[in-house]
């Protein structure tokens, strides 16, 4: 792509952002649907001009891409349409594409940092699991949230030998709760939009890692 051009998919939909982050990867070539803007502009320290594209991503779906050989690659990729797909019934997907974001949270490569506060995040997802809890799509989870709370009393000296104490509160990942992992079997996009309760081994600890915890 010429460096003149700069452009940004803007997607709403976590099907079409679990596609991405399935299936977009390099050397891959994909099709996608959408409306388009763009705009032309230059620096003025530079004597280039630049286009930025931004295109809302509606719909996607992948092209044949081969090997080395011209062998074609096999893929799990599909064609997939926003359509389809309503957000207001997608919380499992949903869930672990705010629990893949929180897993990350300090990534930059990952996530942008001046996009998200931490802790309106935090609290949200702590709700929603919460919530997926209660509905009983999530198995024994109560005490396995992956947001971890520690709070902290700080002593903080003045002068005059005086005084104060701040409450410090710091959010992080649980690390007892198993990170999202995409290529697991369990993870595919029609287990992740059904309305089964998550496997045990997507959600807690193995038995495993329960016996070295308590040793």
């Amino acid at each position: 792509m010429d460096s003149g051009l700069r452009p940004n998919l803007f997607i709403q939909n976590y099907a079409i952002m679990y596609y991405f982050l399935r299936f977009f990867k390099k050397k891959t070539r994909h099709h996608f649907i959408g409306s388009l803007n763009a705009y032309a502009y230059t620096n003025e320290d530079d004597t280039r001009a630049f286009i930025n594209l931004r295109l809302n991503v509606v719909g996607v779906r992948p092209y044949a891409n081969v090997d080395d050989n011209n062998r074609i690659i096999p893929s799990q990729a599909i064609r997939m349409l926003v359509e389809d797909y309503d957000n207001d019934s997608l919380l499992k997907l949903k869930y672990m594409m705010y629990k893949f974001v929180w897993q990350n949270f300090d990534d930059e490569h990952h996530v942008k940092q001046d996009k998200l506060k931490k802790e309106p995040f935090a609290h949200y997802l702590s709700d929603l699991h919460e919530d997926l809890c209660e509905s009983g799509l999530i198995i024994r989870g109560e005490t396995l949230n992956p947001v971890l709370v520690t709070e902290r009393i700080m002593r903080q000296r003045l002068r005059f030998n005086l005084a104060e104490r701040r409450r410090d509160i710091e959010y992080s990942y649980n690390p007892r709760v198993p990170k999202v992992d995409w290529d697991h079997p369990e993870m595919t996009l029609g287990k992740l939009t059904n309305n089964e309760p998550f496997p045990v081994e997507l959600t807690a600890p193995s038995p495993i890692e329960v016996e070295e915890e308590t040793d």
